[in-house]
């Protein structure tokens, strides 16, 4: 494995980040730099920030991700070999269907093929063996079978150790690798290359280092991949796309960690709900504002940001922001804010953009992390109560990798209230008026969510502003006369 150090990027970096339980990025900056230094003073190493042998060793880092698990945490699901139709899933889709903790995919699958035989659609048929709960999933590969429990059985594309001897394999051919066995313990293995290697060299890896049993060759290049269900974080050496490739079948985990004391507390303490408000941008933020000038973004986002704090307040919702001066705020700085707070959700407040000139682009949108169920549905909460309350077109909801949103630890989605690039949807965002039905909008959505009841009207803010004008002259006068 490579010296790790401040500026490097990749796979590995990523690799870093997750087990040091840290923003997962990719690049080595001065926030993983300051976790390595803590890792390191706390093992007694050389505080240095440089992920070298020793520190890699201590942190149990490799060129290969190997998870060890008890056979009980452990089953396989894919498509049945017969099923008319054949959808191949994310490795994030998989998790969420199969409530799984943690998902690698598995076995080989037929990806292009068409039409159909006497066992039904040929494309997304698995083409080794597996069993998986109880299913036949797919036929072919090596002898050798993986055995879980009687539900659950896998074969592979090559034997790669058989009896804790090697087996033959090419040393050519760079991939980003995935197999799966037994150790002589009876545990089950995963191992997969951080980025790309050849069969032999992850065979040998785990010859060298665990005693192995049974080690067995799957889907490899593309496909291959880990998701943690928990931390939403998808790690995969080659990357197709946002989501990952999807595929026919996977390993899917259940968490190891100890299961909670049934017994009722006889005094409990009501959970804690925080809302994170994130104003985007800042008033030393480059352009983010309308082409004349009359609108700045950061203004908007800070009225609508302070209007919701006020509306979840009065409701008895405690509320943290993340930028709350007229400053913009670093994007990982927000981002440890809101994970560091604990909150329950976060919601990023924008608006949007679009060419160098007035144009037509129009409309409301909201994003939230791909592959986030709870995000999702902290976006369709909101966009119930904004469509058609605030009159806009609807661009809909839409799974993003926005920093905002991927990185926090907490359901969070990122909302665009209209384009101050379009010259009447502009001067519908300076309103007093337009910024209050945002505000109740996106509250009355976060409260949907968070399950708390509301009775939320329209506020007459105009009333309140001049009995609060009235006011401010009344303390001018006395100070004018003391």
């Amino acid at each position: 494995m490579r010296v790790l150090s401040r500026g490097t990027t990749g796979k590995d970096v990523e690799n870093l980040q997750y087990t040091l339980n840290i923003l997962v990025d990719g690049h080595f900056g001065r926030g993983t730099e300051s976790a390595v230094k803590d890792f390191q003073k706390s093992n007694n190493l050389l505080v240095d920030g440089y992920v070298g042998p020793n520190t890699q060793k201590t942190l149990g880092l490799s060129d290969f991700r190997v998870h060890i698990y008890d056979k009980d945490r452990v089953w396989f699901a894919g498509t049945p070999y017969s099923a008319d139709y054949k959808p191949l899933r994310s490795l994030a889709s998989w998790a969420d269907k199969e409530k799984a903790d943690y998902v690698y995919n598995l076995a080989f699958f037929n990806m292009s093929g068409t039409g159909n035989d006497k066992y039904g659609v040929i494309k997304g048929r698995t083409v080794t063996y597996l069993k998986a709960e109880g299913v036949d999933i797919g036929y072919g590969g090596v002898k050798d079978r993986l055995t879980i429990d009687s539900q659950n059985i896998c074969g592979g594309y090559k034997t790669a150790i058989r009896g804790g001897a090697k087996k033959y394999l090419p040393s050519w051919g760079y991939r980003c690798r995935n197999a799966n066995g037994l150790l002589t313990n009876g545990k089950y293995f995963q191992v997969q290359s951080v980025t790309t290697a050849t069969e032999t060299q992850i065979r040998d890896h785990m010859h060298k280092n665990y005693d192995v049993d049974l080690m067995l060759i799957q889907d490899s290049g593309g496909s291959t991949g880990f998701y943690d269900a928990k931390k939403e974080i998808h790690l995969a050496g080659e990357m197709e796309g946002v989501h990952g490739r999807p595929v026919a079948s996977v390993v899917c985990v259940r968490n190891e960690e100890p299961i909670p004391d049934p017994e009722p507390d006889p005094e409990p303490t009501p959970s804690k709900t925080l809302v994170c408000l994130d104003a985007g941008h800042g008033s030393d933020t480059a352009g983010k504002r309308s082409f004349d000038g009359t609108l700045l973004e950061y203004e908007f986002n800070r009225d609508v940001v302070s209007r919701i704090a006020d509306i979840l307040q009065s409701e008895g919702v405690d509320v943290l922001l993340t930028a709350p001066t007229d400053s913009d705020v670093l994007l990982q700085d927000r981002v440890n804010i809101a994970n560091q707070s604990g909150a329950t959700v976060v919601v990023s407040v924008h608006a949007n953009a679009y060419g160098t000139e007035w144009n037509s682009a129009t409309g409301w949108k909201i994003f939230h992390n791909i592959g986030s169920t709870k995000g999702l549905a902290l976006a369709k909460a909101i966009q119930k109560q904004s469509i058609p309350f605030l009159g806009l077109v609807d661009r809909g909801i839409e799974g993003s990798s926005f920093y905002m949103v991927k990185f926090t630890d907490a359901p969070a989605v990122l909302i665009e209230h209209g384009f101050y690039t379009n010259i009447q949807e502009v001067e519908l965002l300076k309103t007093d008026n337009y910024r209050e039905k945002c505000a109740i909008a996106d509250a009355k959505g976060i409260l949907d969510y968070l399950g708390v009841a509301h009775n939320i009207g329209v506020r007459d803010y105009k009333k309140m502003y001049l009995n609060l004008k009235s006011k401010v002259s009344e303390v001018k006068e006395l100070l004018k006369n003391d």
